[in-house]
């Protein structure tokens, strides 16, 4: 991790929290997931290897893993993943950023982009379980939209509680 610059905090909340990082000039998203026990990691590592298998140009990228050890037990999983400068559709939705409404022609656009990614997610089979506008991400200039954020994911024919 040492190879990355810390940046400003983009979110926090139960899954942990958010920042951007930066690399050779190019900037990411750090997602660091606390782990209080064995099954909270296997859960964040889930995530992980979702992201790493769905290769798709509307599914966010993966690009590192961390795991850090907490000396009062537990542990921290970090993962490093495309940073879409657009934010989420609901903020690109309500214009929170002072940008022009989408037009229809947009958002129809967006809605096939995303019906390919669930389509290639689906085929690889893995259940997102939480598609919803905040979980959508916005490339730079609304160019196209990315399915993120897989932490309730699981493989088709599993059943997983919270």
């Amino acid at each position: 991790q040492s190879h990355y610059q810390q940046g400003r905090k983009l979110a926090a909340g139960g899954f942990g929290e958010t920042s951007l990082v930066t690399r050779g000039g190019k900037t990411y998203v750090l997602k660091r997931i606390g782990c209080a026990n064995v099954n909270a990691a296997n859960q964040a590592l889930l995530e992980a290897g979702c992201l790493q298998r769905l290769r798709h140009p509307n599914v966010v990228r993966f690009e590192d893993l961390f795991m850090h050890r907490h000396e009062n037990g537990g542990c921290s999983v970090l993962i490093v993943m495309e940073y879409c400068a657009g934010g989420d559709l609901i903020d690109r939705l309500e214009c929170r950023g002072g940008e022009r409404a989408l037009t229809e022609l947009q958002v129809v656009g967006y809605l096939e982009t995303l019906c390919q990614a669930l389509h290639h997610v689906h085929c690889c089979g893995i259940l997102h379980r939480d598609l919803k506008s905040s979980n959508i991400f916005v490339t730079r200039n609304d160019t196209t939209v990315k399915l993120g954020d897989f932490g309730l994911a699981c493989g088709r024919g599993e059943i997983r509680t919270q």
